[in-house]
């Protein structure tokens, strides 16, 4: 059972491995990306409300493949100050509206429903799942791993004259004599 973790010590410890990083990185992930998730969640629900309505120019339009999104690339001023910012989705015309944070300009919310952080980062609730996944695949491994060293091996072969002990252990007889002896006749 090399494949499933169940070898000898020597040869199931990058499975161990494996195993440990699942367990370590599926948790990270799903949370990380539930959290990010959060907060532009949060962050799509107050700026619309508290922002500072903003034009800004679309410069890029990158419209995804099969497995890539689509992206577009805005420019706007706040205060004078220039920003360029790479959001999900694309735009529908040459311009579009952000709502801006006003104590962050970097923060804001497009007209599209796209956030500052939605081209970034862990985002996605696929992200959960996934990382709920990496969880029960690294618990099945050590599970596997563990029922795999715990279960009894074959049954010993019995030595062939049907003693109980090994054959090392058995005491040896005697060497047998020859019973025709020849004996000397004196002359």
């Amino acid at each position: 059972m090399r494949g499933s973790g169940g070898g000898t010590r020597g040869d199931s410890w990058p499975w161990l491995a494996v195993y440990a990083l699942l367990l370590v990185a599926g948790p990270t992930l799903a949370v990380t990306s539930a959290v990010h998730m959060h907060r532009e969640g949060a962050k799509q629900d107050r700026l619309p409300l508290a922002g500072v309505p903003v034009t800004a120019t679309v410069t890029d339009r990158d419209k995804g493949s099969s497995t890539s999104r689509d992206t577009t690339t805005v420019s706007y001023q706040v205060d004078g100050r220039a920003y360029t910012r790479t959001i999900r989705g694309l735009a529908s015309g040459p311009t579009m509206t952000l709502w801006v944070d006003p104590t962050d300009p970097t923060a804001f919310v497009a007209d599209n429903g796209s956030t500052d952080g939605s081209a970034s980062g862990p985002n996605g609730w696929a992200s959960v799942a996934w990382g709920v996944i990496f969880v029960a695949l690294g618990v099945a491994g050590f599970v596997t791993h563990r029922r795999a060293k715990t279960r009894p091996g074959p049954p010993a072969k019995r030595p062939p004259s049907g003693s109980d002990r090994p054959a090392k252990d058995r005491p040896t007889a005697p060497p047998k004599r020859s019973l025709s002896r020849t004996r000397r006749r004196a002359p």
